[in-house]
C-alpha cells in the first residue's frame, strides 16, 4: 500500500509502495492496481536472447556479459545480439573479439549515425529496431524469452535470484525491472495513477505556465521517483523499461520503436512498442524483485533534489 511515511519531503502524493505499516499511522486503504492476483507459476525458458544497444562499453562489456552469464546459469542456452553506434572507444574491437570466442554472440556495428539522426532517441530507436529484425529472422525462432539489457552499468546487481522471480508467475508478455531505493526510470513508465503522462512533456507544460524550472523538474519527475519494496507484489503498468526487460518472443514480433513524435519531438522509445503489446493483449509488470541496480545518477538528482525543498 501507500504509506505516509514515505512521501517525500516535498510533500508530494506520489508516495512509495511500502511494505511495512507504521504502527503510529492509520492503516491507509490498499488500491486496487496493487491487488493483482499470483497466476500460475511458469515454465523456465530453455533459450534466451540478450539483446541490447552499446556505446563506449569496451572497458566494461565483458564484465557485463559475466555477470548476465552468472545469473542465467540454469538456462540451457543463452545467444546474444549487441547492435553497437556512435562509440569514440574500441567498443567495436570487442564486440568482434567476443563473436571470435563466442559460437552463441552476434553483434551489429551500425558506426556513426549523429549526423542522420541528431535527436537521441530518434537514434536509439533505429539502433533498437535493429535487434527486432535480428529476433524475427529464422535463426531465433526457437528462441522462448529475450533479455533487453542497458549495458551502461544500470544492470550491476543483476543476479540468478533476481532473473528466476520472473518464472512465478505466467501471466506477463514482459515484466520489468526494480532498482534498491527509487525507481528511476520515469520516462518509459506509463501508469494511470503513478505516471499517467510523459514526464518531459509535462515538465514543459509547467515550464509554460510560469513554473520555475527546479519546481516543474521536481513535480513531473523527481516526485514520482519512488521506492517500490521488493516484497511488493508485481505492479501492471502500460509501459516501463528500468535499464532489464525479461520478454516473451511473441510480444515482440509486431511492434516498432519510435523515438520522436509527429512534430518531430523527443519521446521514449519504449513506449510505442509497449503500447502495440497492450493492443495485442499482452500485460506488462514491473517485478519488484527482478533488481538490477541501486543508486543511480536520475536518483541522485532526485534525492538532491528533495532535500533542496527541507532547507
Amino acid at each position: 500500500f501507500l504509506s505516509a511515511d514515505r512521501v517525500d519531503a516535498g510533500g508530494d502524493c506520489h508516495a512509495a509502495v511500502a511494505g511495512v505499516a507504521d504502527p503510529r499511522r492509520p492503516a491507509l486503504e490498499i488500491p486496487a492496481w496493487i491487488l493483482k492476483p499470483f497466476a500460475a507459476m511458469a515454465i523456465p525458458p530453455r533459450i534466451v536472447l540478450i539483446t541490447g544497444c552499446v556505446r563506449d562499453v569496451a572497458a566494461t562489456l565483458r564484465y557485463e556479459l559475466q555477470r548476465f552469464q552468472q545469473a542465467l546459469c540454469d538456462v540451457q542456452e543463452v545467444r546474444w545480439f549487441l547492435v553497437e553506434s556512435d562509440s569514440e572507444d574500441d567498443t567495436p574491437s570487442v564486440l568482434a573479439a567476443l563473436a571470435e570466442e563466442m559460437e552463441s554472440f552476434r553483434f551489429k556495428v551500425l558506426g556513426q549515425l549523429r549526423q542522420r539522426w541528431p535527436e537521441c532517441t530518434e537514434r536509439i530507436a533505429h539502433c533498437r529496431n535493429h535487434y527486432l529484425d535480428e529476433l524475427r529472422s529464422p535463426r531465433h525462432q526457437d528462441v522462448d524469452v529475450v533479455v533487453i539489457a542497458d549495458f551502461d552499468g544500470v544492470c550491476n546487481v543483476f543476479s540468478q535470484e533476481a532473473w528466476q522471480s520472473a518464472w512465478i508467475r505466467d501471466d506477463w508478455a514482459f515484466c520489468t525491472a526494480n532498482q534498491k531505493g527509487l525507481y528511476y526510470d520515469i520516462w518509459a513508465l506509463r501508469h494511470p495513477e503513478w505516471c499517467p503522462d510523459d514526464c518531459w512533456q509535462q515538465y514543459r507544460l509547467l515550464c509554460a505556465s510560469g513554473m520555475v524550472a527546479k519546481e516543474a523538474l521536481h513535480q513531473a519527475v523527481y516526485s514520482r521517483m519512488v521506492d517500490v519494496p521488493r516484497d511488493s507484489d508485481w505492479i501492471e503498468v502500460d509501459s516501463a523499461f528500468g535499464g532489464l526487460a525479461i520478454y516473451r518472443r511473441k510480444a515482440l514480433l509486431a511492434g516498432r520503436y519510435t523515438g520522436i513524435d509527429t512534430a518531430g519531438g523527443a519521446i521514449c522509445e519504449h513506449v510505442s512498442l509497449h503500447e502495440r503489446i497492450r493492443v495485442d493483449g499482452g500485460r506488462i509488470f514491473i517485478n519488484p524483485r527482478l533488481i538490477n541496480t541501486g543508486l543511480t545518477l536520475h536518483t541522485a538528482r532526485a534525492i538532491a533534489s528533495r532535500l533542496r525543498r527541507t532547507v
